[in-house]
């Protein structure tokens, strides 16, 4: 897409030029070639130089990508993570609606980076049903206790229109994995009297500082855990 000439913006961003001429840039490759940190702070900028900005479509497609891609390597034994991916997917569709809303009220003075913070608020509470921490945490990332609000209700509003659909992400990994064992909450109401010394037993295996390897391949094969005190 063509840069359109200079409009008397004070300078805030600058989007990736990529493969384009001089004159033109790529929102695309911004947002999808960058490394995230460098695509989240572009999507929080207000006004970019040159009068750029990013496309509905680019955006709806960066989001489509971010999202199947965090869906894919969810529960990888990798470092992907959740929550950069997340917040750089919600910042993509709360920039979206800001764009949106710019279009229906050209003379409002919307800030786009306000509403892509947002989005990744709303985004991330989706995912990971954080309430406090996480107004904390969008909140330390603006240094404005102005947004605070906003924030805040939109983490709430997300959170309860997840919970109404299923679980956590966290929640349901556990679920998924024949490895842990969570105890339900109503446990404790059907085993009132039951005490900590009534489930655990007297004979305690224990791993030695020092041992021979054939001792301890031994208390390995003779019980069915694989946690002992030192």
């Amino acid at each position: 897409r063509k840069a359109a000439s200079e409009d008397g913006y004070e300078y805030v961003g600058k989007m990736a030029r990529a493969q384009c001429s001089p004159d033109e840039y790529s929102d695309v490759a911004t947002l999808v070639l960058q490394p995230k940190h460098k695509a989240i702070k572009a999507l929080f900028t207000q006004r970019f130089e040159g009068g750029a900005f990013f496309a509905e479509f680019s955006l709806v497609f960066t989001y489509g990508i971010a999202f199947l891609a965090t869906l894919l390597s969810f529960g990888m034994a990798m470092p992907f993570g959740l929550f950069v991916p997340h917040i750089y997917a919600g910042a993509c569709l709360g920039r979206l609606a800001g764009q949106m809303v710019k279009r229906v009220y050209p003379e409002a003075p919307v800030h786009l980076g306000v509403y892509a913070l947002v989005g990744a608020a709303g985004q991330l509470a989706g995912i990971c049903r954080m309430t406090v921490s996480l107004t904390m945490i969008m909140v330390e990332i603006t240094n404005n206790m102005r947004l605070m609000v906003p924030v805040m209700l939109c983490i709430m509003v997300s959170k309860f229109v997840a919970d109404f659909f299923g679980p956590s992400a966290f929640q349901t990994a556990i679920e998924l994995n024949p490895l842990i064992r969570m105890i339900q909450g109503d446990w404790q109401d059907a085993a009132s009297g039951i005490t900590l010394q009534d489930v655990c037993t007297k004979e305690v295996v224990v791993l030695h500082s020092q041992m021979r390897i054939g001792k301890v391949v031994a208390v390995l094969n003779s019980v069915p855990f694989q946690m002992f005190p030192i």
